[in-house]
């Protein structure tokens, strides 16, 4: 057998050779430690964007719950806002038909009695259902003063929803108001 040796072994000690070895290992131990170190911050960053991923869908999923239930109350109210208008509506031309019938006898008629009594009752159911519509907005969504309170910071929530639904609910009770206004003259005229 002829075992020769190799060329970078030749001409050197053992001393030196496996000085040699160990600086070389030595490299390659702190060069395989640094891309470890590498591959672990590369791990935790997928560990946290993991993290942040599923709290961001845990919230997405709460918010589509949340609009949808609201959704379902805006309906609601949707439904009640129609039914007032209609009685609103149906005051207003009683109203009318009440001035127009005084301006021709220029007499209190004891048959307008009926009509008048009918007014005041759906006055009242009017009132009763804008309490309630008023009771339901202020479940769907707190008044903005109640919500600065407890809404966490940074929270983004639909800005629209409030004034339009205010303006609506401000609207009708005007229009009752002025009804009530109208059959007061009416009943003292």
């Amino acid at each position: 057998m002829d075992s020769q040796i190799p060329s970078e072994v030749q001409a050197k000690s053992v001393g030196e050779i496996v000085f040699n070895w160990n600086h070389e290992l030595q490299k390659r131990t702190s060069a395989f430690v640094l891309r470890t170190d590498i591959f672990a911050e590369w791990d935790n960053c997928i560990l946290n964007n993991r993290n942040h991923l599923l709290n961001l869908q845990a919230n997405l999923g709460k918010a589509s719950t949340s609009q949808e239930r609201m959704e379902r109350q805006l309906q609601i109210l949707l439904a009640n806002q129609i039914e007032i208008s209609d009685a609103l509506t149906f005051l207003e031309s009683e109203v009318d038909h009440l001035e127009s019938a005084q301006q021709k006898n220029k007499v209190v008629h004891p048959s307008l009695f009926p009509s008048q009594s009918l007014i005041y009752s759906l006055a009242d159911k009017i009132s009763v259902h804008l309490c309630n519509l008023g009771e339901t907005f202020l479940a769907i969504y707190p008044l903005p003063r109640d919500r600065k309170e407890n809404d966490a910071p940074g929270s983004d929530v639909k800005g629209t929803i409030i004034p339009l639904t205010h303006e609506i609910l401000i609207n009708h009770l005007q229009a009752l108001n002025l009804v009530e206004k109208r059959l007061g003259r009416n009943v003292i005229g």
